[in-house]
């Protein structure tokens, strides 16, 4: 989940005030293959990835009599530490949609972050471009086992990780055979991360000279960051921002030590080496270049990446790709991909339902229908449109 130095100290404020009976409930899963699922361990470029590879049901007894391998997808998680089901909030996002998949016949892995769960690595050090060097040796690790189609291997990325499967769809040649890319941005780290600030305050009914002013210091710190700045100079820049945009919000008082809080995990995250990649991450060069199917959706009420910021930018660079995405933007929904009320991220926590089940079945129908055509690598060449 992408997500900017914005209203630390009311963000921490909003989670803790959440009452428990919003805690989420379990996604619906197909009973008979709930919780099913092998436990591996692939060697990644910078350690151990640990995760879930799960088959449809009576994979293997179809295999031993001489059936068709499954088609298969690798899961690529949203920025920050993320295990292996995508889990914010209590709300699996990836843990329905791979079942759902697992239901339709398509075999799915999913990991957990480098540093995370039971994967190892040092997440800290990591940028985009290394987790998307974590999925290349997914896709090629099962590409090596005898129980998937190993012509037949898609990604299924939300967020960054829509980010990260626009680079491997776009890649010459192409890392996967196909892609779903949920929420993906399709402009640079710095405009996404612009406008989502700008969006959440504004969703917070702050008032517009305050946003503006704060949308300017968000701009300033970023700068700084794309620019290497000194951590002094970064923490001036930080400083600034945390002011502006708790100035923004009139209805908490933030205590000194909660703003030294804020301003020290500022700091930390923008002289990230993630951030930097991120910030001047350019999308449009891979969108440009997409070479398998790829089914790409926004959620109407996206505060993160909104489709009014990416839709367009991502049609236009497509329109000049060896195969056109399909495009769809659902109605009502969050970044999350849930069906929400007022559509802002305090909301995550509070909403029940995890991702719409019509989203997780467009999905699955989608992925079933592309990789059951494909008998051979898909080629790089038109196949679908808009």
């Amino acid at each position: 989940m992408i997500a900017a130095l914005l209203i630390a100290v009311t963000a921490v404020q909003t989670v803790a005030q959440q009452p428990p009976e919003t805690t989420p409930s379990k996604p619906a899963a197909p009973a008979a293959i709930v919780r099913e699922g092998t436990e591996v361990v692939i060697d990644g470029p910078a350690g151990k990835l640990a995760g879930t590879l799960l088959l449809p049901k009576g994979a293997q007894g179809q295999l031993a009599q001489g059936a068709a391998k499954p088609p298969a997808v690798v899961f690529i998680t949203g920025s920050g530490p993320q295990d292996r089901d995508e889990t914010i909030f209590g709300h699996r996002i990836f843990e329905p949609i791979a079942l759902a998949m697992a239901a339709d016949g398509i075999a799915s892995l999913r990991c957990d972050d480098r540093g995370v769960g039971a994967s190892t690595g040092d997440l800290s050090a990591a940028t985009t471009l290394d987790f998307a060097a974590d999925t290349r040796a997914q896709i090629e690790w099962l590409r090596t086992q005898g129980q998937v189609d190993p012509a037949r291997i898609g990604v299924v990325g939300h967020s960054e990780g829509g980010l990260i499967g626009t680079l491997l769809a776009g890649s010459e040649p192409p890392a996967c055979a196909f892609a779903v890319l949920l929420a993906p941005p399709a402009v640079s780290g710095r405009e996404i991360l612009g406008q989502q600030s700008k969006d959440i305050l504004l969703s917070m009914q702050a008032d517009t000279a305050c946003v503006a002013f704060a949308t300017e210091m968000h701009g300033l710190m970023m700068d700084a960051a794309i620019e290497g700045k000194s951590e002094a100079e970064m923490r001036e820049a930080v400083a600034a921002c945390v002011s502006a945009q708790l100035a923004c919000n009139k209805s908490f008082a933030a205590t000194d030590a909660m703003i030294a809080v804020a301003t020290d995990q500022g700091v930390q995250q923008m002289r990230s080496p993630w951030m930097r990649v991120f910030l001047t991450l350019d999308p449009q060069v891979s969108i440009a270049r997409l070479g398998v199917p790829t089914l790409v959706l926004f959620g109407q009420r996206d505060l993160q990446v909104s489709p009014e910021q990416n839709l367009r930018p991502f049609e236009m660079a497509a329109s000049r790709a060896p195969v056109r995405p399909v495009m769809e933007v659902v109605p009502g929904v969050n970044h999350l991909f849930q069906r929400c009320n007022r559509c802002t991220l305090d909301e995550y926590a509070r909403l029940k339902s995890g991702v719409d089940p019509d989203v997780v079945k467009r999905i699955s129908t989608w992925v079933a229908k592309t990789a059951g055509e494909a008998s051979a690598p898909l080629p790089a060449e038109p196949r679908s449109s808009r």
